[in-house]
């Protein structure tokens, strides 16, 4: 069941002040929710600042969550203002565009940043997802979280697909969390050569050409049955899973490329 997430952040926002008072500086709504893209099950994805964060408040936190209805369904990003202004200013830019002001401004808390400072998102977001896919493929799991699907604990060694065996490898199994990395490049990608920040899918598939299109497409089609998939799919047929390895491969090794070109002194 899809949640009244205006109704939830309201709720949730009286209920942090009042247990953290003038302390509380900022709730943002993240996620698919903001981008309206939320399914039955999605999480609701909430980041708080307070004025300090400390262990206890962490706790407190969590208790205000499970006061509410949904709790199971919380996730999201909290923090103190002193470690979010000393932020690193790459993944500002995607932080300010993917966060809704719902209590406070986002914009008075963190670091200014530069389009050198996106280019730094785009470039070790890039390389970290080569790695994975690399690591996956070669060594059949996925060294630590897999990447987009909020797993903090270290994965345990898979057996790889033997002949005649439904068991998938884990690079097979990493494919889902990877597009949907490739998806927040795109956005910043897209951003830095058109100015144009594109929070849903639907609105970022015409922006793009080429390999980013069909990577894009494919991260549709695994996105789910909901009507926003659908719209960025389109009436695209699904890759194998060694087709899509194979083209998000790639176009890693093109968005590398594409990095090293756009550093400056290199831009044209």
């Amino acid at each position: 069941m899809k949640v009244d997430v205006k109704d939830y952040v309201t709720k949730l926002t009286a209920a942090l002040k009042k247990e953290f008072g003038e302390r509380l500086l900022y709730v943002g709504l993240q996620g698919s929710y903001l981008r309206k893209e939320a399914g039955d099950a999605s999480d609701i994805d909430i980041m708080a600042v307070l004025d300090v964060l400390e262990p206890e408040d962490m706790d407190a936190y969590r208790r205000v969550v499970k006061g509410l209805e949904h709790a199971d369904r919380s996730c999201g990003f909290l923090c103190g203002r002193r470690e979010l202004a000393e932020w690193n200013r790459c993944e500002i830019c995607h932080l300010l565009h993917t966060t809704m002001d719902c209590f406070g401004r986002l914009k008075e808390l963190v670091p200014e940043y530069t389009q050198d400072d996106v280019l730094r998102y785009i470039r070790l977001m890039t390389g970290n997802l080569y790695h994975e896919l690399c690591h996956s493929r070669v060594h059949g799991f996925a060294p630590e979280a897999a990447l987009g699907d909020g797993t903090p604990e270290r994965k345990a060694p898979a057996k790889l697909r033997k002949e005649g065996s439904p068991e998938r490898p884990d690079w097979e199994r990493l494919l889902p969390g990877a597009f949907k990395q490739a998806f927040f490049i795109l956005q910043n990608k897209q951003y830095l050569e058109s100015g144009v920040f594109a929070i849903r899918r639907a609105e970022l598939l015409p922006l793009l050409s080429g390999t980013g299109r069909r990577v894009l497409q494919e991260e549709g089609l695994a996105f789910g049955s909901a009507p926003e998939a659908q719209e960025t799919a389109g009436a695209k047929k699904r890759l194998s899973a060694e087709g899509r390895f194979a083209l998000l491969f790639d176009w890693c090794r093109e968005t590398l490329d594409w990095a090293e070109k756009a550093e400056p002194g290199k831009r044209g």
